[in-house]
This record gives C-alpha cells, structure tokens and sequence, in this order.
C-alpha cells in the first residue's frame, strides 16, 4: 500500500499535462488523505501491532514512511487540504511517531534494511510537527532520530571525495548515497548541526552538478537527484520534499564552472 501511494505521487507529478496540473495539489491531498485513512483503520483494529507486523503486510513495508501524510495533512494550509489542524490527523501522525521511538528504544528500528529511508520521513514529520509535541514527546523523538541520523555520517564522510559517486566505487547505490546526504543534511539544519549541513550539501551539490551536466534546466535541478533513484523507493519523494524547504535551494546553485567539471 505505502508503495503503491508513492509511486501513484510520482507519477501523479511526472505525467501531469497542463489542464490536469491545475488540479494539483488536490490530487496530492487527496492521495495522502486515502493512505493516512488506511493506515488509522489498520491501527485501530490492531493496536498493539509493532513494526514487525505492521510490515508484514503486503505492501507496507517501510511502514514508518506513512508518518509523513498525516503529518503534511495536518501541517499544511491550503484551500484543497481540509485536514488543515486536524486532530485526528495529529492524533495519527503523534502515535506512529510514538511507535517508531518505541521500536528504536527496543533495538528493533535500525537493524530492518534501509531504515535510514524511514528516519528521514520520521525527520520531516518531527519537522511539521515540533512546536505541537510537547517536550518530553519531542525529546524522545529528536534523540531517536538523531541516533539514526548518525548512523549514517561516517560512511557518507568516508566517501565525499571519492571520485566518482556510483556503485561499486561507493560501496552502495548512488540513490542510497544520495539518502545519506539528504538526512544529514536535513537533520543537521534542524537540530544546528553545521557539520552535517555541509557534509550533506557537498554531496548533494555534486549530484546535482552531475544532473545539470547530463541536461537537466535550472528549473528542475530542486528534483534532479531522483534520477538516479527507482521510482519504486519510498525516499525519492523524501529527497523532493527535503529539497522543498526554505533556503535549501542555495544549495543547489550550479554555476557554469560546476558544469564544467569533469563528471564526479
């Protein structure tokens, strides 16, 4: 199901002509309202679930991914969103939220493959909601995403100044890569965390330079990075949305000499 709605995203996005883009972002509304009203349902007639059964389910594994449309539901003001400060919409996000710190203080988060994907979605929903969680809920998330955050740092700084950032020269996939930048660096902004900032960013920056030298327009630099990703992976909408905040964009600023650059 998580799958399906993510793919049905970016699709919704990627094929839009002009009269159905004018529909937009109802149909982004509309499809995460469908996918949080899924996931309520399967909460409420399950309710002491964990993660391990929750992804068991056809479809939803990376289940902690289906924090994020509640939490944009109830977050974003807009006319085609009527979850606007929902409660039940807060109510969701908050008890996944508080699953997924559950699961982390019980040793069960990190160790599911790729679990970095889901901390980045937990980071966004910790993000829209931070001034709604009060202080011990949001410690307890902050600390248990961090602690995942970090995860990742070493062998992302490892590899800044490899050459060339594709596998088998980086030891992952270049879409992974690029998913360790964009928690760092996302993680970092939030919690004032500088060196992560500028490790992400000098990731980042180089992916996006590769973009823009194999013909991507200005215009379209902001979503360049998911090219490198299959669209099938829950995250590239993560990279989007990260790429979405405010003054992330200077970031990826290419300049005629970064497009010069011989390919790294």
């Amino acid at each position: 199901m998580l799958r399906r709605l993510v793919v049905a995203f970016i699709a919704v996005g990627a094929m839009a002509e002009p009269a159905f883009a004018a529909e937009l972002p109802g149909a982004y509304f509309r499809l995460m309202e469908a996918g949080a009203a899924q996931v309520e349902q399967v909460l409420s007639t399950e309710p002491k679930a964990d993660l391990a059964k929750l992804e068991a389910r056809p479809g939803w594994r990376h289940f902690p991914n289906a924090i994020l449309a509640p939490a944009v539901l109830y977050a974003k003001r807009h006319p085609a969103n009527p979850h606007y400060h929902d409660p039940k919409m807060l109510a969701l996000a908050l008890r996944i939220g508080d699953l997924l710190a559950s699961e982390d203080e019980k040793g069960a988060y990190e160790p599911r493959l790729d679990s970095d994907w889901d901390t980045y979605m937990w980071l966004e929903a910790y993000r829209l909601l931070e001034q709604e969680l009060g202080e011990e809920r949001g410690a307890s998330w902050r600390r248990h995403i961090l602690r995942n955050a970090a995860l990742v740092h070493d062998d992302a700084a490892e590899r800044v100044d490899f050459p060339w950032y594709n596998s088998p020269y980086i030891g992952t996939s270049p879409n992974h890569y690029a998913q360790y930048a964009s928690l760092l660096f996302l993680a970092g902004r939030v919690t004032g965390k500088k060196d992560w900032v500028d490790l992400g960013a000098r990731i980042l920056h180089r992916y996006a330079a590769l973009s823009r030298r194999c013909g991507a327009q200005p215009t379209s630099i902001r979503i360049s990075l998911i090219s490198m990703a299959r669209p099938s992976k829950s995250s590239t909408t993560a990279i989007v949305i990260g790429m979405s905040i405010p003054g992330v964009n200077s970031v990826f600023q290419i300049s005629p000499t970064d497009a010069a650059t011989p390919s790294s």
